[in-house]
Protein backbone atom coordinates (compact mmCIF):
# COMPACT_ATOMS: atom_id res chain seq x y z
CA UNK A 1 0.00 0.00 0.00
CA UNK A 2 2.85 2.38 0.83
CA UNK A 3 4.39 1.76 -2.61
CA UNK A 4 1.00 2.39 -4.27
CA UNK A 5 0.56 5.70 -2.42
CA UNK A 6 4.03 6.79 -3.46
CA UNK A 7 3.25 6.00 -7.13
CA UNK A 8 -0.10 7.82 -7.18
CA UNK A 9 1.41 11.09 -8.42
CA UNK A 10 3.19 9.43 -11.33
CA UNK A 11 0.03 7.53 -12.29
CA UNK A 12 -2.03 10.73 -12.27
CA UNK A 13 0.48 12.53 -14.46
CA UNK A 14 0.50 9.57 -16.87
CA UNK A 15 -3.30 9.65 -17.11
CA UNK A 16 -3.31 13.42 -17.67
CA UNK A 17 -0.75 13.14 -20.49
CA UNK A 18 -2.65 10.24 -22.07
CA UNK A 19 -5.98 12.10 -22.04
CA UNK A 20 -4.28 15.18 -23.44
CA UNK A 21 -2.78 13.17 -26.29
CA UNK A 22 -6.16 11.60 -27.07
CA UNK A 23 -7.76 15.05 -27.08
CA UNK A 24 -5.20 16.38 -29.54
CA UNK A 25 -5.63 13.38 -31.84
CA UNK A 26 -9.40 13.77 -31.73
CA UNK A 27 -9.11 17.42 -32.79
CA UNK A 28 -6.94 16.44 -35.75
CA UNK A 29 -9.60 13.87 -36.87
CA UNK A 30 -7.03 11.08 -36.92
CA UNK A 31 -9.54 8.59 -35.55
CA UNK A 32 -12.10 9.55 -38.18
CA UNK A 33 -9.56 8.88 -40.90
CA UNK A 34 -8.61 5.54 -39.39
CA UNK A 35 -12.22 4.41 -39.04
CA UNK A 36 -13.16 5.59 -42.51
CA UNK A 37 -10.56 3.40 -44.17
CA UNK A 38 -9.13 4.01 -47.65
CA UNK A 39 -11.08 6.57 -49.68
CA UNK A 40 -9.45 5.92 -53.04
CA UNK A 41 -10.69 3.14 -55.31
CA UNK A 42 -8.26 3.69 -58.14
CA UNK A 43 -6.28 6.14 -60.19
CA UNK A 44 -6.40 7.09 -63.86
CA UNK A 45 -3.52 9.12 -65.26
CA UNK A 46 -2.84 10.66 -61.87
CA UNK A 47 -6.52 11.38 -61.12
CA UNK A 48 -8.00 9.59 -58.10
CA UNK A 49 -11.36 7.80 -58.09
CA UNK A 50 -12.90 8.08 -54.62
CA UNK A 51 -15.62 6.07 -52.89
CA UNK A 52 -17.79 9.17 -52.73
CA UNK A 53 -17.49 9.78 -56.46
CA UNK A 54 -18.21 6.15 -57.30
CA UNK A 55 -21.17 5.83 -54.92
CA UNK A 56 -22.66 9.08 -56.23
CA UNK A 57 -22.54 7.76 -59.78
CA UNK A 58 -24.12 4.44 -58.79
CA UNK A 59 -26.88 6.28 -56.90
CA UNK A 60 -27.55 8.44 -59.95
CA UNK A 61 -27.95 5.39 -62.21
CA UNK A 62 -30.21 3.64 -59.69
CA UNK A 63 -32.35 6.78 -59.36
CA UNK A 64 -32.69 6.96 -63.14
CA UNK A 65 -33.78 3.32 -63.19
CA UNK A 66 -36.47 3.95 -60.57
CA UNK A 67 -37.78 6.93 -62.53
CA UNK A 68 -37.95 5.08 -65.84
CA UNK A 69 -39.07 1.60 -64.82
CA UNK A 70 -41.55 0.12 -62.36
CA UNK A 71 -39.43 -2.94 -61.63
CA UNK A 72 -37.25 -2.91 -58.56
CA UNK A 73 -33.47 -2.87 -58.69
CA UNK A 74 -32.40 -6.47 -58.23
CA UNK A 75 -28.86 -7.42 -57.12
CA UNK A 76 -28.07 -8.35 -60.72
CA UNK A 77 -29.26 -4.97 -62.04
CA UNK A 78 -27.36 -3.12 -59.33
CA UNK A 79 -24.19 -5.05 -60.19
CA UNK A 80 -24.62 -3.98 -63.82
CA UNK A 81 -25.05 -0.34 -62.75
CA UNK A 82 -21.97 -0.58 -60.55
CA UNK A 83 -19.94 -1.82 -63.51
CA UNK A 84 -21.42 0.90 -65.71
CA UNK A 85 -20.60 3.57 -63.12
CA UNK A 86 -17.00 2.44 -62.91
CA UNK A 87 -16.61 2.34 -66.70
CA UNK A 88 -18.14 5.80 -67.08
CA UNK A 89 -15.86 7.31 -64.44
CA UNK A 90 -12.73 5.77 -65.97
CA UNK A 91 -13.75 6.77 -69.50
CA UNK A 92 -14.65 10.24 -68.31
CA UNK A 93 -11.23 10.77 -66.74
CA UNK A 94 -9.46 9.54 -69.86
CA UNK A 95 -11.52 11.84 -72.08
CA UNK A 96 -11.18 14.73 -69.65
CA UNK A 97 -7.39 14.58 -69.70
CA UNK A 98 -7.38 14.40 -73.49
CA UNK A 99 -9.86 17.27 -73.77
CA UNK A 100 -7.79 19.44 -71.48
CA UNK A 101 -4.70 18.56 -73.49
CA UNK A 102 -6.17 19.72 -76.81
CA UNK A 103 -8.29 22.51 -75.31
CA UNK A 104 -11.74 21.10 -76.06
CA UNK A 105 -14.55 22.84 -74.18
CA UNK A 106 -18.34 23.08 -74.28
CA UNK A 107 -19.84 26.57 -74.20
CA UNK A 108 -22.99 27.52 -72.32
CA UNK A 109 -24.75 28.21 -75.62
CA UNK A 110 -23.97 24.69 -76.82
CA UNK A 111 -25.45 23.29 -73.62
CA UNK A 112 -28.58 25.42 -74.05
CA UNK A 113 -28.98 24.20 -77.63
CA UNK A 114 -28.71 20.59 -76.44
CA UNK A 115 -31.71 21.17 -74.15
CA UNK A 116 -34.03 23.74 -75.76
CA UNK A 117 -32.46 24.27 -79.18
CA UNK A 118 -33.99 23.34 -82.55
CA UNK A 119 -32.35 19.91 -82.39
CA UNK A 120 -32.06 18.88 -78.72
CA UNK A 121 -30.11 15.91 -77.48
CA UNK A 122 -31.64 12.45 -77.91
CA UNK A 123 -32.16 12.18 -74.15
CA UNK A 124 -34.32 15.34 -74.12
CA UNK A 125 -36.29 14.20 -77.17
CA UNK A 126 -36.97 10.86 -75.52
CA UNK A 127 -38.04 12.27 -72.15
CA UNK A 128 -40.34 15.00 -73.52
CA UNK A 129 -41.81 13.39 -76.63
CA UNK A 130 -45.55 13.80 -77.27
CA UNK A 131 -47.90 11.29 -78.88
CA UNK A 132 -46.73 12.32 -82.35
CA UNK A 133 -43.07 11.83 -81.53
CA UNK A 134 -42.42 15.57 -81.42
CA UNK A 135 -40.92 17.47 -78.50
CA UNK A 136 -43.48 18.83 -76.07
CA UNK A 137 -41.92 22.26 -75.61
CA UNK A 138 -44.43 23.30 -72.96
CA UNK A 139 -43.71 20.24 -70.80
CA UNK A 140 -39.98 20.77 -71.26
CA UNK A 141 -40.16 24.40 -70.17
CA UNK A 142 -42.38 23.50 -67.22
CA UNK A 143 -39.86 20.90 -66.07
CA UNK A 144 -37.06 23.46 -66.38
CA UNK A 145 -38.96 26.11 -64.38
CA UNK A 146 -40.04 23.73 -61.58
CA UNK A 147 -37.94 24.52 -58.47
CA UNK A 148 -38.04 20.92 -57.26
CA UNK A 149 -36.18 19.84 -60.41
CA UNK A 150 -33.18 22.10 -59.90
CA UNK A 151 -30.86 19.35 -58.66
CA UNK A 152 -32.05 17.00 -61.39
CA UNK A 153 -31.28 19.56 -64.09
CA UNK A 154 -27.83 20.14 -62.65
CA UNK A 155 -27.11 16.43 -63.08
CA UNK A 156 -28.64 16.38 -66.58
CA UNK A 157 -26.62 19.40 -67.69
CA UNK A 158 -23.45 17.81 -66.37
CA UNK A 159 -24.17 14.59 -68.25
CA UNK A 160 -25.01 16.40 -71.48
CA UNK A 161 -21.90 18.54 -71.20
CA UNK A 162 -19.67 15.50 -70.75
CA UNK A 163 -21.43 13.76 -73.62
CA UNK A 164 -20.83 16.72 -75.91
CA UNK A 165 -17.18 16.92 -74.93
CA UNK A 166 -16.71 13.23 -75.61
CA UNK A 167 -18.32 13.66 -79.03
CA UNK A 168 -15.85 16.44 -79.79
CA UNK A 169 -12.92 14.26 -78.75
CA UNK A 170 -14.21 11.41 -80.91
CA UNK A 171 -14.57 13.73 -83.89
CA UNK A 172 -11.12 15.14 -83.22
CA UNK A 173 -9.56 11.68 -83.18
CA UNK A 174 -11.46 10.66 -86.32
CA UNK A 175 -10.31 13.76 -88.20
CA UNK A 176 -6.71 13.09 -87.20
CA UNK A 177 -6.80 9.66 -88.84
CA UNK A 178 -5.17 10.32 -92.20
CA UNK A 179 -4.65 8.01 -95.16
CA UNK A 180 -1.07 7.57 -96.29
CA UNK A 181 0.02 7.82 -99.93
CA UNK A 182 0.72 4.09 -100.06
CA UNK A 183 -2.77 3.28 -98.77
CA UNK A 184 -4.34 5.62 -101.33
CA UNK A 185 -2.40 4.04 -104.18
CA UNK A 186 -3.33 0.54 -103.07
CA UNK A 187 -7.01 1.47 -102.88
CA UNK A 188 -6.82 3.13 -106.30
CA UNK A 189 -5.30 -0.03 -107.75
CA UNK A 190 -8.07 -2.13 -106.25
CA UNK A 191 -10.76 0.22 -107.58
CA UNK A 192 -9.32 0.15 -111.11
CA UNK A 193 -8.60 -3.57 -111.21
CA UNK A 194 -10.99 -5.69 -113.24
CA UNK A 195 -11.20 -9.38 -114.00
CA UNK A 196 -13.11 -11.54 -116.46
CA UNK A 197 -14.59 -14.60 -114.82
CA UNK A 198 -16.57 -17.43 -116.38
CA UNK A 199 -18.79 -19.48 -114.11
CA UNK A 200 -20.54 -22.75 -114.71
CA UNK A 201 -23.51 -23.26 -112.46
CA UNK A 202 -24.21 -26.88 -111.61
CA UNK A 203 -27.26 -27.30 -109.35
CA UNK A 204 -27.14 -30.21 -106.96
CA UNK A 205 -30.56 -31.32 -108.15
CA UNK A 206 -29.15 -31.91 -111.64
CA UNK A 207 -26.95 -34.74 -110.36
CA UNK A 208 -28.65 -38.02 -109.53
CA UNK A 209 -28.01 -39.72 -106.22
CA UNK A 210 -26.65 -42.79 -108.01
CA UNK A 211 -23.91 -40.74 -109.68
CA UNK A 212 -22.97 -39.08 -106.41
CA UNK A 213 -22.96 -42.17 -104.21
CA UNK A 214 -19.85 -41.99 -101.99
CA UNK A 215 -17.81 -45.04 -101.19
CA UNK A 216 -17.36 -46.36 -97.66
CA UNK A 217 -13.80 -45.09 -97.69
CA UNK A 218 -14.90 -41.57 -98.66
CA UNK A 219 -17.56 -41.59 -95.94
CA UNK A 220 -15.00 -42.65 -93.34
CA UNK A 221 -12.51 -40.01 -94.49
CA UNK A 222 -15.14 -37.30 -94.26
CA UNK A 223 -16.28 -38.54 -90.84
CA UNK A 224 -12.72 -38.60 -89.48
CA UNK A 225 -12.20 -35.03 -90.70
CA UNK A 226 -15.48 -33.80 -89.15
CA UNK A 227 -15.79 -35.72 -85.90
CA UNK A 228 -16.72 -32.56 -83.99
CA UNK A 229 -20.02 -32.41 -85.92
CA UNK A 230 -21.12 -35.67 -84.32
CA UNK A 231 -20.09 -34.97 -80.75
CA UNK A 232 -22.96 -35.19 -78.28
CA UNK A 233 -23.28 -34.37 -74.63
CA UNK A 234 -23.69 -37.24 -72.21
CA UNK A 235 -27.38 -38.14 -72.21
CA UNK A 236 -27.60 -41.38 -70.23
CA UNK A 237 -26.09 -43.24 -67.29
CA UNK A 238 -26.31 -46.89 -66.29
CA UNK A 239 -25.03 -49.01 -63.43
CA UNK A 240 -24.35 -52.75 -63.37
CA UNK A 241 -23.19 -55.46 -60.99
CA UNK A 242 -20.77 -58.21 -62.04
CA UNK A 243 -20.89 -61.69 -60.50
CA UNK A 244 -18.01 -64.15 -61.11
CA UNK A 245 -19.04 -67.53 -62.59
CA UNK A 246 -15.99 -69.53 -61.48
CA UNK A 247 -16.68 -72.33 -59.00
CA UNK A 248 -15.76 -71.86 -55.37
CA UNK A 249 -14.32 -74.47 -53.02
CA UNK A 250 -17.77 -74.98 -51.53
CA UNK A 251 -19.21 -75.63 -55.01
CA UNK A 252 -16.54 -78.28 -55.67
CA UNK A 253 -17.14 -80.04 -52.33
CA UNK A 254 -20.90 -80.06 -52.84
CA UNK A 255 -20.47 -81.47 -56.37
CA UNK A 256 -18.24 -84.32 -55.13
CA UNK A 257 -20.78 -85.16 -52.43
CA UNK A 258 -23.59 -85.28 -54.98
CA UNK A 259 -21.54 -87.52 -57.31
CA UNK A 260 -20.66 -89.88 -54.46
CA UNK A 261 -24.32 -90.14 -53.47
CA UNK A 262 -25.34 -90.84 -57.06
CA UNK A 263 -22.63 -93.49 -57.33
CA UNK A 264 -24.03 -95.31 -54.31
CA UNK A 265 -27.56 -95.18 -55.70
CA UNK A 266 -26.37 -96.30 -59.14
CA UNK A 267 -24.54 -99.26 -57.63
CA UNK A 268 -27.72 -100.58 -55.99
CA UNK A 269 -30.22 -99.82 -58.78
CA UNK A 270 -31.77 -102.72 -60.69
CA UNK A 271 -32.54 -100.75 -63.87
CA UNK A 272 -29.54 -98.61 -64.82
CA UNK A 273 -31.20 -97.18 -67.97
CA UNK A 274 -34.14 -95.81 -66.04
CA UNK A 275 -31.79 -94.40 -63.42
CA UNK A 276 -29.73 -92.52 -66.01
CA UNK A 277 -32.82 -91.21 -67.81
CA UNK A 278 -33.95 -89.52 -64.61
CA UNK A 279 -30.86 -87.26 -64.71
CA UNK A 280 -30.86 -86.31 -68.38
Amino acid sequence: MERLRNSTGAILWLLIISFGLLWVLADTQVFDALSAGPQQLGEVDGESITFEQYNARVSFLVTQHNQRYTSEVTPEIRAAYEQQAWSEIVTGLVFQNKMEEVGITVTEQELVNMIVGPNPDAFIRQQFADDNGQIDRAALQAAIDAPENSQVWISIEQQLKEKRRQQKVTNFLASSNRTTTAEARRQLTLDRSTADVELLRMPYAAISDADAEPTDREVKQWYDANRELFERDESFEFRYVSFPISATAEDTTRLFDEVALLAEEFATTEDDSTFLNNFQ
